[in-house]
């Protein structure tokens, strides 16, 4: 028999995933909405406005909070049934790995990055499992796509300029940081960026 996932999430509400719950089908919505999306470079070229990221999705309203959490703890949750491993995660790290997702990298991913970090996991591109799937596991998965999405957003938008204006270099740096701006993505990562290099320098002064 299969196991089920039933919990309670720090928003307070109580969610069930099992082998006949209409959640199920959630995961294969998913992959069904992004089928052409298999890479980072085709998430990158998807419309903002067609395809929100999840905070902003989360951010509507609070049953819209609730609802993407959910929905990355559905497809966190069929990931750990499909690979059958020996010591899968327990119902409290599905929900934690999901919260984490959505508050550390929310305003960078959309569904259709969900996607492509599960189904790259599938097929081994973040390491072997050893019969043991963990939360910080999952999260470190992120992190590193996260990275990898933030750097092909760059190169996307300097093709972008290419296309349009012939050359990077015709719009000025002032243009070039305000559309950044309007980027919360770009926004979050330079953020990072800033954190890490002001780390470095506190240590390097101790």
């Amino acid at each position: 028999m299969e196991k089920s996932l039933k919990t309670t999430t720090e928003q307070g509400v109580t969610l069930t995933f099992g082998a006949h719950s209409n959640s199920d089908m959630v995961p294969a919505k998913i992959d069904k909405t992004f089928a052409a999306v298999r890479t980072v470079q085709d998430s990158v070229a998807l419309s903002p406005q067609d395809v929100p990221c999840l905070l902003r999705l989360a951010h509507t309203s609070e049953e819209s909070a609730k609802s993407v959490t959910a929905l990355l703890a559905a497809n966190i949750y069929a990931l750990d049934r499909f690979l059958h491993l020996k010591n899968g995660m327990t119902n409290e790290e599905v929900f934690f790995a999901a919260e984490s997702v959505l508050n550390e990298f929310g305003g960078g991913l959309t569904f259709a990055d969900i996607k492509i970090v599960l189904e790259g996991a599938k097929m081994g591109k973040y390491g072997m499992f050893y019969e043991r799937l963990s939360a910080p596991q999952v999260i470190e998965w992120f992190r590193t796509y996260f990275d990898e999405r933030m750097q092909a957003a760059e190169n996307y938008n300097l093709s972008h300029d290419r296309r349009q204006y012939g050359v990077p270099t015709y719009r000025t740096k002032p243009q070039r940081e305000t559309a950044a701006a309007d980027d919360t993505a770009y926004r979050e990562y330079m953020q990072r960026k800033i954190n890490e290099l002001a780390s470095t320098q506190k240590l390097a002064e101790q």
